[in-house]
């Protein structure tokens, strides 16, 4: 079964007080079934192959959404820190 995977990342710049909102990520991927994507969701990725760096406080945001619908099935927030 397809569910597109939506990434979003919030930045605070440390001092400046600016803040934006930008999608990383936006595709379709494969899982077994909708239950898959809430109970194996691992942040490891994050870890090994983001390309986000510098001196921001970063809100990582992870929504899947069934395709035939755009119900929302599932979804993830974590700030870069606790990651």
């Amino acid at each position: 079964m397809k569910v597109r995977e939506v990434i979003k990342i919030k930045g605070w710049v440390d001092g400046s007080g600016y803040n934006y909102e930008t999608t990383y990520s936006d595709k379709l991927v494969d899982v077994d079934l909708e239950k898959e994507v809430q109970e194996s969701f691992s942040w490891d990725w994050w870890e090994k192959d983001n390309s986000v760096k510098g001196n921001e406080d970063l809100r990582i945001i992870v929504e899947y959404y069934r395709v035939s619908d755009d119900t929302m099935i599932a979804k993830f927030e974590a700030w870069q820190s606790e990651i």
